[in-house]
């Protein structure tokens, strides 16, 4: 039996040994590690933003959706009594967030000041010709949709012009964009995932003797995985670091291009926020996807090489 003292010095001296070794194969594939780093930089950077902009996109979808406005006109018979409760019923409707009647009157003298330089067009007008309406304002695109199916069989409404086809477009276009970003997003882990495999394989063939004799002197399994380990390790944690730093001084910059993009496309200015914590979680991720695929890759390498080279 070994004394303290004695395990405490086979301990360290195998961690030595398994350090040495991953250093070595750290030294031996610099630039494999670099391109791994890089990829988990823009992997980190993509995923931040693609969870940070998923808030970002809802606003986008909320702010262009409250400025488009559905009209409806009502029966110029109809007492005021049941105007008030039509005005009710639609404020009381979900997804609703704005109601506005708008009188005949008021909507006529609407018209002439829009038309100011027109004027004359008003000369021989006897009666007013606009209906009453409303104008409503939607949270979302299927309390609209819903909308707008009751009201083409209400009797009292004798038209009716909703932006409901712009607004699907507007959303649809909000849908695949974010849908773009993540697998974006996905197709980065991948890769980066199948790139530790592959150099985690291509050094467990070139250290085929050592594992096979390590395993021979009756090596343990956690021996022959650590060096493996430690030296992908090394280059992700440098890659996850530096996304991290690179990420939280970029995040004014990225809010800055978010904001000029989004004007041109939209004409409105929506806060993006909180990107720094989707930055650590989107680094954690790819830390995660980079150490289990090279985990499974180092585990069936190792074990068919050791399993090849002593039945040889």
């Amino acid at each position: 039996m070994f004394s303290m003292p004695e395990k405490s010095n086979l301990l360290l001296n195998r961690i030595l040994r398994e350090v040495v070794w991953a250093w070595r194969l750290v030294r031996a594939n610099i630039g494999q590690g670099v391109v791994l780093a890089c990829l988990i930089i823009i992997a980190t950077l993509v995923g931040g933003f693609a969870f940070s902009t998923s808030t970002w996109f809802q606003k986008i979808q909320s702010s262009a959706l409250s400025q488009l406005q559905t009209i409806v006109f009502i029966d110029k018979s109809l007492p005021q009594e049941r105007i008030q409760s039509i005005r009710m019923s639609f404020a009381e409707r979900p997804g609703v967030s704005e109601v506005t009647f708008v009188s005949s009157d008021q909507a006529l003298t609407e018209l002439k000041a829009s038309l100011s330089q027109y004027s004359w067009l008003f000369d021989n007008i006897s009666e007013n010709p606009i209906p009453p309406s409303f104008e409503i304002h939607f949270t979302n695109l299927d309390s609209m949709k819903t909308f707008i199916d009751d009201m083409r069989t209400a009797t009292y409404v004798t038209d009716l012009l909703s932006p409901y086809e712009q607004a699907e477009s507007v959303a649809s276009f909000i849908s695949g964009l974010y849908k773009a970003i993540f697998a974006i997003l996905i197709v980065m882990v991948a890769v980066i995932a199948i790139l530790a495999m592959l150099l985690v394989e291509s050094e467990v063939l070139k250290q085929r003797e050592s594992l096979a004799l390590y395993s021979l002197l009756g090596a343990s399994s956690r021996f022959l995985l650590m060096p493996f380990l430690i030296y992908i390790l090394s280059f992700s944690i440098v890659g996850v670091i530096a996304a991290v730093i690179f990420g939280l001084y970029a995040a004014p910059l990225v809010v800055k291009l978010v904001n000029v993009i989004n004007g041109l496309l939209f004409g409105m200015t929506v806060p993006l926020s909180n990107w720094e914590p989707y930055v650590i979680l989107s680094a954690v991720v790819a830390l995660i996807f980079v150490i289990g695929g090279a985990y499974l890759a180092m585990h069936r390498s190792i074990r068919e090489v050791t399993s090849s080279e002593l039945e040889l």
